[in-house]
């Protein structure tokens, strides 16, 4: 829970981004231009240009759960990994994506 990715759907590359930043994504007014460190980013990474145009429009930014887990994980897995003694999910039963696939994406 102490990582933060900057990811773009249907692409196999992304970043992940320190602490300080996704802090700032979390409280940035939608409605505001993109911070010039993620414009920045997002044009060197996917060559997007999002310069002047309201972050709204772009990022979609998870606030951190309450309950201490991470969203990815469940999208990968249909599910999870652990055993948790006090979970109330109940039986753990993984599908999704094929095992090299998650494990790539894990990684």
């Amino acid at each position: 829970m102490e990582q933060h990715v900057l990811l773009r759907p249907g692409h196999k590359n992304g970043l992940l981004l320190p602490e300080a930043n996704h802090e700032e994504l979390r409280f940035h007014d939608p409605t505001q231009p993109a911070p010039a460190w993620l414009a920045n980013t997002v044009r060197d990474q996917w060559g997007m240009d999002m310069a002047g145009q309201p972050t709204g429009d772009f990022p979609l930014v998870r606030q951190p759960s309450p309950c201490g887990y991470g969203k990815a994980s469940w999208e990968v897995n249909l599910g999870c990994n652990y055993a948790c003694k006090h979970c109330y999910l109940g039986l753990k039963v993984n599908s999704g994506m094929p095992l090299p696939d998650k494990l790539r994406c894990l990684d």
